[in-house]
C-alpha cells in the first residue's frame, strides 16, 4: 500500500496531466520541430568541414606543394662532393 505522501504526489501528477492533456500534442509537435532543427544544425556542422577537407585533399593531389629546396639523393651526393 502506498503511503499517503506518495498517494498525494500521484494524484497531483494525474491532476496536472489532466489539466494539460489538450496541450500535449502541441508540446510534442514543438519538441519534434526542435529536434528537426537540431538535426539540421548538426548535419551542417559535420558536413561543411567534411566537404572542405575533401576539397583540400583533392587540391593537394591535383596541385602538390613543391619542396623549398632540392632534397633528392643526387643533390645530397653533389653537396657532399663539394665539401
Amino acid at each position: 500500500m502506498l503511503s499517503s505522501a506518495w498517494t498525494v504526489l500521484l494524484l497531483y501528477a494525474v491532476k496536472m496531466l489532466w489539466e494539460i492533456k489538450h496541450d500535449i500534442p502541441i508540446m510534442l509537435e514543438q519538441m519534434y520541430r526542435t529536434a528537426v532543427i537540431v538535426q539540421d544544425v548538426v548535419w551542417y556542422m559535420l558536413t561543411i568541414p567534411g566537404l572542405l577537407l575533401l576539397v583540400g585533399m583533392l587540391l593537394n593531389i591535383m596541385f602538390p606543394r613543391k619542396p623549398k629546396r632540392d632534397t633528392t639523393v643526387d643533390s645530397l651526393d653533389n653537396f657532399n662532393s663539394f665539401q
